[in-house]
């Protein structure tokens, strides 16, 4: 049974980097913004899920069948969806960035930073697509789990409030987790600063990675960072490496 439900959701995840791709296709080879900011008109309902969506037509393709939440959350974030994009920002003042920029509070702080730490990505902007992770798997009863804990979060992962993967643990009070894999840290270590970060892991020890060329692959999440700073050439989710 869980292996059909990682079959559909392998197939949501399909649909959706899909979606993507063709919004930066009508978007100047822009990827979404994984958050809608304050200078936009109607920004409280723009996240990548909302920009995304139009593409794939039906909302079920963004929940997992192996996602135990209610579909509904109420509050901020609206309808729980199970899956994140990549926004990763760690080290950004080293030229790194994700397959995304966060969006959100983080435009509106720092638009006008030098060097600009509000980095708008295009597809010309990843050398590596193959090799660099645009969604992977969070889901919305694991966070708001999490969130319950009382450590910063949002309510949740939400088809508006979509908390996405920042790398960082110091954007959590606005976003809700951000934290990425990585395969150095101790095992054991307590959530979300464990090896597999913030990714939900559901499906036999594996999870569904959305790559930014389209092709998805099940994995286990250290795999897709052993060691942010040992091996940094291996950090799928770095899309600034050439």
């Amino acid at each position: 049974r869980e292996k059909a439900r990682q079959s559909s959701c392998a197939s949501n995840c399909k649909q959706m980097g899909l979606a993507i791709m063709q919004y930066a296709q009508d978007y100047d080879e822009t990827n979404p913004l994984a958050s809608g900011y304050q200078g936009q008109s109607n920004w409280f309902d723009i996240s990548w899920v909302t920009l995304a969506q139009p593409y794939v037509k039906n909302i079920s393709v963004f929940r997992c069948p192996s996602d135990d939440a209610d579909k509904t959350t109420g509050g901020f974030v609206r309808e729980g969806i199970s899956y994140s994009i990549n926004a990763y920002i760690n080290e950004f003042w080293n030229g790194k960035y994700g397959a995304t920029t966060p969006g959100g509070d983080w435009i509106v702080n720092n638009a006008n930073a030098n060097p600009p730490w509000a980095q708008i990505v295009t597809l010309s902007a990843i050398s590596r697509p193959a090799e660099t992770i645009l969604i992977a798997e969070r889901h919305n009863g694991d966070l708001q789990r999490r969130s319950a804990a009382g450590a910063p979060s949002k309510e949740g992962n939400g088809y508006i409030a979509s908390a996405p993967f920042t790398g960082v643990d110091w954007t959590d009070g606005w976003y809700g987790y951000g934290e990425i894999p990585d395969g150095s840290r101790a095992a054991g270590s307590a959530y979300p600063n464990g090896q597999d970060g913030t990714v939900t892991v559901k499906h036999s020890a594996v999870a569904n990675f959305v790559f930014c060329d389209g092709h998805v692959k099940a994995m286990k999440p250290s795999a897709t960072n052993p060691d942010t700073y040992g091996k940094p050439d291996s950090n799928m989710w770095d899309a600034s490496r050439r």
